[in-house]
């Protein structure tokens, strides 16, 4: 099997052979990661252009329910999520129900979250901070601070042992936030986040846009970040000191 890569609101399979995902308990290959060939700069184009448009035309309020209902849809599948993480990263079943459930569980309360921003401040896409600062000895100058969205998209890098909880968190945080996501999960364990995907994408749950996936190298990704872009990162030192080192961070 080889992963494919969610982008441009379509699966699209890689040009090359990719990384081999492997059994750690019996050593077999079980999967084939790659992104090869996927045009990143258009990938994120279009998240910006259809994503962020659609993302923040929501309130709050929505946008908590399309992360509730990304959380029923993987709640109907955590049987076969489960088979996956035991097959593709060596997990037990119990160890596999945490990185699940965590993921699941954050989606259910960042949603949780939406629902109380807008109790307080209405069908809100905007939040104003009660309450102001005084910005000059004298009573001339004055700020307050305002809750609102940033033009562009979340890139979210994650480690390999948390395939499942590391990636919902920084999505669902993202979308609250009315940020498109693309999650690019650690090779190794792609298989995981790649199912969870494709199920919420079947589902029709989000506007195109709203989520992509790129499983294989993420080089490409890192390039055509612009200024108003995001990158979230866990994962080793290693790779984070290269992050950091990178001519476009």
């Amino acid at each position: 099997m080889k992963l494919e890569n969610y982008v441009e609101g379509r699966w699209v399979a890689s040009r090359g052979e990719g990384r081999a995902l492997i059994n750690p308990v019996t050593g077999e290959e079980v999967a084939r990661a790659d992104a090869s060939g996927i045009d990143m700069q258009a990938a994120m184009n279009f998240a910006r252009t259809r994503g962020v448009k659609a993302l923040q035309g929501l309130s709050f309020k929505a946008r908590g329910q399309l992360l509730k209902s990304i959380a029923d849809t993987l709640s109907a599948n955590c049987d076969k999520y489960g088979q996956i993480a035991r097959i593709n990263s060596g997990n037990t079943l119990l160890d596999a129900a945490i990185d699940i459930d965590g993921g699941i569980g954050t989606l259910k309360y960042v949603a949780r979250l939406a629902s109380s921003l807008d109790s307080s401040s209405g069908d809100a896409r905007i939040i104003l901070e009660p309450g102001q600062d005084q910005l000059a000895k004298e009573p001339v100058f004055f700020a307050r601070h305002i809750w609102t969205s940033r033009p562009g998209i979340a890139v979210q890098v994650n480690a390999y042992n948390f395939p499942s909880w590391g990636m919902w968190e920084k999505v669902a945080m993202a979308m609250l936030a009315g940020v498109p996501s693309i999650t690019k999960p650690a090779t190794a364990t792609a298989w995981l986040a790649h199912e969870m995907v494709r199920d919420v994408i079947a589902a029709k749950i989000l506007p195109e846009g709203a989520l992509s996936l790129v499983c294989g190298g993420g080089e490409a990704l890192i390039e055509a970040l612009q200024p108003m872009d995001s990158l979230a990162f866990t994962g080793s030192a290693a790779t984070g000191e290269m992050l950091r080192g990178h001519a476009n961070i």
